[in-house]
């Protein structure tokens, strides 16, 4: 096989290669399937709102505890840190056995300020958060 012939076919496998990659990351994360729309989250059941998850957390980086639960409704559970001054929401959003995640959950961080710091996807159970979306500003 002449040089350029293998270079032609190496560029094609890897190009191949990385399109599988793509594909595969795309299929394996579920909390970025939809864009993230407040009212469909509202009206869906918690096993629902994953395929939103990431957006919702981009879309409450900054807020007050207030609008958060304006945007997202009531948390499934409020964490509040007494000596920090802070407090964790915490949102239900699904369950994928096939991808491994047996229990997962959207965490809305407020700082000691009273706004959204950060907020986290997480599988239930692990302290390494799936998705992390910090305060840029």
């Amino acid at each position: 096989m002449s040089a350029i012939r293998r270079i032609v076919f190496l560029a094609v496998c890897g190009l191949c290669i990385l399109a599988s990659l793509l594909f595969y990351a795309r299929w394996i994360d579920p909390f970025d399937d939809q864009s993230f729309d407040s009212t469909k989250w509202l009206q869906s059941s918690p096993c629902s709102r994953g395929n939103m998850a990431r957006d919702a957390a981009r879309h409450t980086i900054g807020l007050f505890p207030s609008e958060v639960v304006d945007m997202l409704g009531v948390p499934a559970e409020t964490r509040t840190n007494l000596d920090e001054h802070t407090q964790t929401l915490v949102y239900r959003i699904g369950a994928w056995p096939d991808r491994g995640i047996e229990h997962a959950e959207l965490t809305v961080y407020i700082n000691d300020c009273g706004l959204v710091q950060t907020a986290s996807v997480f599988r239930v159970g692990e302290s390494k958060p799936l998705h992390y979306f910090p305060n840029r500003g």
